[in-house]
């Protein structure tokens, strides 16, 4: 098995075109149960005024947020309002 990495994840990306990014997440921690280690955050546009923001705990979650966008699959998260 080969391990994931933020430069495959955005190659995947790229490759089926869809308007999502991903990153290392730097900024304090969130005040949510259940994000306090989150360790990566993926934007995905949905329009040009609506975009989801999903931080995940590790690079594992994050490849499956990501999966989960592209192949329009059902997610598993929980919303958070802003």
């Amino acid at each position: 098995m080969t391990k994931t990495n933020l430069k495959q994840i955005r190659s995947f990306i790229k490759m089926y075109d869809k308007n999502i990014q991903v990153d290392k997440y730097t900024q304090g921690p969130i005040p949510v149960v259940g994000t306090e280690k989150a360790k990566y955050i993926v934007f995905h546009r949905v329009s040009d005024k609506e975009k989801n923001v999903y931080y995940c705990n590790s690079i594992l979650e994050t490849s499956e947020c990501v999966n989960s966008i592209v192949f329009d699959l059902p997610m598993n998260a929980t919303p958070i309002e802003a």
